[in-house]
């Protein structure tokens, strides 16, 4: 595929996802041929989400045991200490996220290598926040590698998107890359509760978990409208049904609570 082949597949694909009418796919393609604007040119879709084995899955979790070593204890020992850590694990992605726009402003990296680096932090981030709530290497592939795809699927679209605005002339600034981008630590911070409770330290019979959202101006409606108790595995997932993604710092705090057990149980 050539690259004006590349330029027009990317501007196809933003008319269809309705970032760009067809006039303006049509402009910014005239631009490209008359020399006036660079093409922006990203992974296609097809080749996006590709990686997480099993190999990376141990060394993600051997460089996350190595860290709590450093922090003083091979593996966390209560809930509360995890979710130190899966917090710990979502304010290094908004570090990383800066990071990686940064280095695209300065033009150190192309678009379609910060998509690479940026696939590469979430494929990280999911792998180690399964970790902390308690995943073990081997057999996990399968699953994490499902979500790893569907979030690249939409990463590849942020990319499309951030292609067609550059040559369109109107750019997206560093700090707009880098919020959007947070919002891919969500299903990693979800899948950190998701495997604590799988775990079976606190889902036996009287065990329930709360969820708890933050209550201030800047918890989202979605996370104020989930509050309440769920079985172990049932109801919804902080950073996952959160509008701000990354951003959340709700919780799903385990209970042993006979009575709601049964109630929840019908």
């Amino acid at each position: 595929m050539t690259e004006r082949d590349q330029v027009i597949a990317t501007l196809a694909r933003a008319v269809i996802d309705r970032k760009l009418t067809e006039q303006q796919a049509a402009d910014i393609l005239r631009a490209y041929d008359a020399g006036t604007i660079p093409a922006a040119l990203t992974i296609p879709p097809n080749e996006a989400g590709q990686g997480l084995d099993e190999d990376e899955i141990a060394l993600a979790l051997l460089i996350l045991l190595a860290l709590w070593r450093q922090d003083g204890a091979a593996i966390p020992a209560t809930f509360a200490a995890r979710l130190s850590w899966a917090r710990h694990l979502a304010d290094a992605f908004q570090t990383d996220a800066a990071g990686l726009a940064a280095r695209l402003g300065r033009g150190e990296l192309t678009l379609a290598q910060w998509q690479t680096e940026a696939q590469t932090l979430i494929r990280r981030n999911i792998i180690q926040q399964a970790g902390a709530g308690g995943l073990s290497s081997r057999g996990a592939g399968a699953g994490l590698r499902s979500i790893y795809q569907e979030q690249a699927a939409y990463l590849s679209r942020f990319a499309d998107e951030i292609a067609v605005r550059q040559m369109a002339g109107l750019p997206m600034s560093e700090a707009q890359i880098a919020q959007r981008l947070v919002m891919y630590a969500g299903r990693g911070y979800g899948q950190f509760f998701r495997e604590y409770e799988s775990g079976g330290t606190a889902s036996g019979w009287g065990w329930v978990y709360r969820y708890e959202a933050r209550d201030d101006n800047r918890t989202c409606y979605p996370c104020a409208d989930a509050e309440g108790y769920y079985l172990p595995g049932d109801g919804p997932y902080p950073g996952e049904v959160c509008l701000g993604g990354g951003h959340c710092r709700c919780s799903r705090t385990p209970e042993y609570n006979p009575a709601i057990y049964e109630v929840l149980r019908g």
